[in-house]
C-alpha cells in the first residue's frame, strides 16, 4: 500500500480484520464480490498503535485502571470519561489527518458519512465485543469526521468495554481499534429481498420486499410493504402487490447530546398521499435487485436473505446486508379464497375468527381462535401461542407477527388488507400459512408442516459427525421438539418466558417487591427444558429486548427511555452494565 493509515474498502477481504477490525474485513468482502456497497475507507490499527500503545498514554490509562473500582458504577463511569478525555486530546498524526482529508474528500464534496468502529477482538471464541464502541451517523465536514475517529478510537475504553473485559479476564490493551468511514445513504426506498421465495421454499423464486424511506418501517411491520416474485432464471416478475404505504422513516433534523456537529436523527412522517399507492421501485429495479441476488446466492453459495437501500439522490442500488436463509416447503390447493395476504408461517389451520384491534381487549380470545389483528408487537406473545392460526392487516415476511409465528409454528398471514373488516368475529375460516390464502369455512388442504411433525419419532435420523445444536424459544416447544436428533440446544432466550410468564418490566417486579416469582418462573423454564433434554447441555441467552419491548411490559414506561433507534440504543450487554438497571 502507498500509505500507512489508509485502506479502501474495496483493497479489503475477510482475511483483513487483523488491521482494520471485523466491520470493514466484511464490508471489503462484499464488495470484492461484485456488489455496490457504499464505498468508504478503513483507518488501520496503526493509528491507534501510534497514538495509545506505543506512547506514555498507555502507561497513563493503566494507572487510571488501576485504580479503578470494578463494584462501584461511578468508579467506573469517572475513570472512562479520563481515559477518553485522555486519548481525544491526544494530537492526530499530521500523516494521519492528510491522509484521512485526501480519502474523505475522494468519496465527494463535503459529504455526510457513517463513521464507525471497528475492533479487531470482535469475534473471539469466547467473547463478543461487537456493539461496545461508539459509532456516529450523518457526520459532515473534515473537522467533524476527524472528531469522530477520535471518540471511536477512544470508545475502546467506553464504560461498558472496561467492565465486560474486567468479567472476562481480558487484557484491556487486546482489543486494537480500527475505524470505518462510509458514505452515507439516503434511501428513496429500501427493503429486503430472498433468494428463494421464504415462505414456500421454491429456489426458483426472488422475493422482494420495499417501502418508500429508511427499511426498518418494513422489519418492525409498521408498513404494508410492496413485493415482488421475480422467476429464476429469465428474471421474470411474476407477482407485483403494490400496498398503500402510510408511514415512512427518513433523515430528520440535527439532534441530540451525542451530535457531534451536522448529525442527524431519523423520524417516521406520513407518507405524501400522491405516491401512498404508488409502486416502491420499478420493474427495471426489481430486476436489477434480482440480479443482485442471484450474484450474492451464487457467492456464497446458499440461500441469502438480503437487505437494499435505493439512493435517493444516485438512484443507485446499494446493498448493506446479507445472510443466510432458511426456507419452508409448498402446499397446494385449487380452492376459492376470500382473502389473500402475505404467507408468513406455513401451515394449515380452521378455527373461529376473533378480530382484535387493541391488546386491552384480548380478554376475550378463547384458545384455538383464528386471532386477527391489525399488527402485533411483544406484548402480544401471550395470545399468539394460544391461537391456531394468526392473521395480520399490516407487516411483511419480517415482521414480528411473522416471525414469532415461525418459531411457534403457527400458520400465519400478514399483510392481508382490509383483514379486520373482511373477516368478522365468530366467522370460521380455513388459513394456510403457506400460500397466503384465506377460505371460508372448511377446506381440507395438505399440511406438510403437520405431516413431518407427526413422523419425527418414525424418521430413521442419519449420523453426521458434526454436532448439531438447536435454537429454542419458548419452553413449551420442547416437548415437541425433543424427538429431533440434537445434540443440545445451543440458545434458548428468555424473552418468550418474560413476555409470557411474568409480562411484567424487571424494574417494576422489584418495586412490587416480586423478586421471587420472576427468579422461580425464569427457574421453571429453563428446569423444564434441561430436564427433557438431560444430559445434552442448554446454553441459555439473556433477554435482548430493546427499549421499546420493555416499555410494553407492565410498568415498563416509567423505567424505559424513548428511543428514535431502538436497535441499537439500550440493550444488550450497555443495558446489564448501566447503572439505571444494576438493581434488576
Amino acid at each position: 500500500m502507498s500509505n500507512s493509515y489508509i485502506r479502501t474498502l474495496d483493497s479489503l477481504n475477510h482475511k483483513d480484520g487483523d488491521i482494520v477490525g471485523g466491520k470493514s474485513a466484511n464490508l471489503g468482502e462484499l464488495l470484492n464480490a461484485g456488489l455496490p456497497v457504499p464505498g468508504g475507507f478503513a483507518i488501520t490499527t496503526t493509528a491507534y498503535k501510534e497514538l495509545v500503545i506505543e506512547t506514555e498514554s498507555k502507561n497513563q490509562i493503566h494507572d487510571l485502571l488501576n485504580n479503578l473500582d470494578m463494584d462501584d458504577f461511578d468508579s467506573i463511569n469517572s475513570c472512562s470519561a479520563q481515559i477518553r478525555e485522555l486519548i481525544e486530546k491526544i494530537p492526530l498524526p499530521e500523516a494521519l489527518i492528510s491522509e484521512i482529508q485526501s480519502s474523505y474528500r475522494s468519496l465527494g464534496d463535503d459529504i455526510e458519512v457513517a463513521v464507525r468502529s471497528s475492533a479487531t477482538a470482535e469475534d473471539l471464541p469466547s467473547a463478543s465485543f461487537a456493539g461496545q464502541m461508539d459509532s456516529f451517523l450523518y457526520i459532515k465536514g473534515i473537522e467533524n469526521v476527524l472528531k469522530s475517529v477520535k471518540k471511536c478510537i477512544s470508545s475502546v475504553f467506553s464504560s461498558r468495554a472496561i467492565s465486560y473485559r474486567h468479567e472476562k479476564n481480558f487484557d484491556h490493551f487486546i482489543v486494537l481499534a480500527s475505524v470505518t468511514i462510509q458514505k452515507m445513504l439516503d434511501p428513496e426506498s429500501a427493503g429486503v429481498m430472498f433468494t428463494l421465495n421464504p415462505v414456500t421454499g421454491a429456489t426458483n423464486e426472488i422475493y422482494i420486499e420495499g417501502s418508500w424511506g429508511v427499511g426498518e418501517t418494513i422489519v418492525q411491520g409498521k408498513v404494508d410493504p410492496d413485493s415482488f416474485i421475480v422467476q429464476k432464471p429469465e428474471l421474470n416478475i411474476s407477482s407485483r402487490n403494490i400496498n398503500t404505504k402510510k408511514l415512512m422513516t427518513i433523515r430528520g433534523a440535527t439532534q441530540g447530546k451525542f451530535s457531534i456537529a451536522d448529525r442527524a436523527s431519523a423520524t417516521e412522517i406520513d407518507v405524501p398521499l400522491d405516491i401512498q399507492n404508488k409502486p416502491s421501485i420499478d420493474d427495471n429495479t426489481v430486476k436489477l435487485l434480482s440480479d443482485y441476488a442471484v450474484k450474492i446466492e451464487k457467492h456464497y453459495n446458499k440461500p441469502m436473505d438480503i437487505e437494499w437501500v435505493l439512493e435517493k439522490n444516485s438512484h443507485q442500488i446499494f446493498i448493506v446486508q446479507a445472510r443466510p436463509e432458511t426456507v419452508h416447503s409448498k402446499p397446494q390447493n385449487n380452492n376459492e379464497i376470500i382473502l389473500k395476504g402475505i404467507g408468513a408461517s406455513s401451515g394449515v389451520s380452521f378455527g373461529p375468527v376473533n378480530v382484535i384491534l387493541d391488546i386491552k381487549n384480548t380478554t376475550s380470545f378463547i384458545n384455538k381462535q383464528v386471532l386477527v389483528t391489525q399488527m402485533t408487537t411483544p406484548d402480544w406473545t401471550p395470545i399468539m401461542k394460544r391461537a391456531s392460526a394468526i392473521i395480520t392487516q399490516s407487516g411483511g415476511a419480517t415482521a414480528h407477527a411473522a416471525i414469532v409465528s415461525r418459531e411457534l409454528g403457527i400458520p400465519c398471514i400478514v399483510g392481508a388488507k382490509d383483514a379486520t373488516n373482511i373477516l368478522k368475529t365468530g366467522q370460521e375460516v380455513t388459513v394456510d400459512g403457506s400460500t397466503g390464502c384465506i377460505y371460508d369455512g372448511k377446506v381440507e388442504i395438505q399440511n406438510k408442516s403437520e405431516i413431518q411433525s407427526s413422523s419425527f419419532e418414525s424418521e430413521s435420523w442419519p449420523i453426521t459427525a458434526t454436532q448439531i445444536y438447536m435454537n429454542l424459544g419458548s419452553p413449551d416447544l420442547i416437548d415437541k421438539y425433543k424427538v429431533l436428533p440434537f445434540d443440545g440446544i445451543g440458545l434458548m432466550r428468555l424473552e418468550f418466558l418474560i413476555a409470557d410468564k411474568i409480562s411484567k418490566h424487571p424494574l417494576k417486579i422489584i418495586e412490587d417487591n416480586e423478586s421471587d416469582k420472576f427468579v422461580n418462573e425464569l427457574f421453571n423454564g429453563i428446569n423444564k427444558v434441561a430436564s427433557t433434554i438431560f444430559p445434552r447441555p442448554l446454553v441459555v441467552r439473556f433477554s435482548d429486548f430493546k427499549s421499546n419491548e420493555y416499555r410494553k411490559l407492565e410498568g415498563g414506561e416509567k423505567y424505559e427511555p424513548h428511543e428514535e433507534n431502538p436497535m441499537i440504543g439500550w440493550r444488550g450487554i450497555s443495558r446489564y452494565i448501566s447503572p439505571d438497571y444494576q438493581p434488576a
